[in-house]
C-alpha cells in the first residue's frame, strides 16, 4: 500500500492522524528521500530514485540516461543529497552491508512487507556455510538482498546471485551489491512460475569500480541453473 508524502519541515516526525508520512528520525537517507518525494506517493518516487541510482552505476556510457531524464532543478539537488546519504549510511561504520533501502521500503513505501531484520539474517545457522572463497550463493526470493548481504558478511569473496519477481526488489538488490563492492547477478525472475524478464550483473570495470551491466538471457546463471529454484523457500543455495 503506497502512501502520499506531504511536504514537511525537518523537525516533524512520525505520521499525522490521516496516516500521511512525515519526516522522522529513521535516518538521514529517509529524511532526504521523503523531501524528494514530497507531494507525491512514496512508491513511485522511490522507484524513480532507484532507477536513477542504477543509471549512475551503469557501465554503459552510450545511451545511459542522465539525471536530467529523471529530475530537474531542485529535484536533482534533492536526489543527489539523498543518494550521497544513502552511500554514507550503507557504509555504516566502515564495514558496510547495511540494507538502508530495504528499511526505507518497509517503513515508508509498503508496510505490508516486513523483511527479516538484518541482525537475524546475519545469525541464521546456514550462513556459516558461506566460508569457501569464491563460492556461488543464490537466493531465488531475494527481496532487497538481505540474505545475500549476510552471506557477504561471512565472506566478501562470494559471487552472489539473486532473483525476485518484483522489479523494485531487483533494483534494491543490485544497488546493495554495487554500493558494497560485491559481485554477482540479480534477475527479474518469477521462480514460482518460471518466468524470466531480465537480468543484470554487478562486476568490476577496468578501474576496479563496481558497475551494473545488463545481461543477455543466454548468459544468466539464474536462468541456466533454475532447477535450484526448487530449494526450500527463503533459503540460500550454496555451491550454486
Amino acid at each position: 500500500m503506497t502512501r502520499r508524502v506531504r511536504p514537511s519541515s525537518p523537525s516533524t516526525q512520525g505520521r499525522d492522524a490521516s496516516g500521511t508520512i512525515r519526516e522522522n528520525q529513521s535516518g538521514t537517507f529517509a529524511r532526504s528521500m521523503l523531501r524528494l518525494a514530497a507531494g507525491e506517493e512514496a512508491g513511485p518516487a522511490f522507484s524513480r530514485f532507484l532507477e536513477a541510482a542504477m543509471a549512475l552505476n551503469c557501465d554503459q556510457q552510450k545511451g545511459r540516461p542522465s539525471l536530467v531524464a529523471f529530475y530537474d532543478g531542485v529535484a536533482r539537488r534533492l536526489f543527489l543529497e539523498a543518494y550521497s546519504r544513502l552511500v554514507l549510511e550503507t557504509l555504516w561504520d566502515g564495514s558496510g552491508l547495511k540494507d538502508v533501502l530495504g528499511d526505507f521500503f518497509c517503513l515508508h513505501v509498503d508496510s505490508r512487507h516486513c523483511f527479516t531484520p538484518q541482525a537475524c539474517c546475519d545469525a541464521l545457522p546456514g550462513i556459516c556455510c558461506a566460508g569457501s572463497f569464491s563460492m556461488r550463493v543464490a537466493d531465488y526470493n531475494c527481496r532487497s538482498g538481505r540474505l545475500l548481504l549476510a552471506a557477504a558478511r561471512m565472506n566478501r569473496g562470494l559471487r552472489l546471485y539473486g532473483a525476485d519477481r518484483d522489479m523494485t526488489m531487483v533494483r534494491m538488490s543490485l544497488l546493495n551489491l554495487c554500493m558494497n563492492g560485491l559481485t554477482g547477478e540479480i534477475a527479474w525472475y518469477d521462480a514460482c512460475r518460471d518466468v524470466f524478464f531480465g537480468a543484470w550483473q554487478v562486476d568490476l570495470d577496468g578501474r576496479g569500480r563496481p558497475v551494473i551491466r545488463r545481461l543477455q538471457e543466454s548468459r544468466s546463471l539464474i536462468l541456466l541453473n533454475r532447477k535450484a529454484r526448487n530449494s526450500p523457500y527463503g533459503k540460500l543455495v550454496f555451491g550454486f
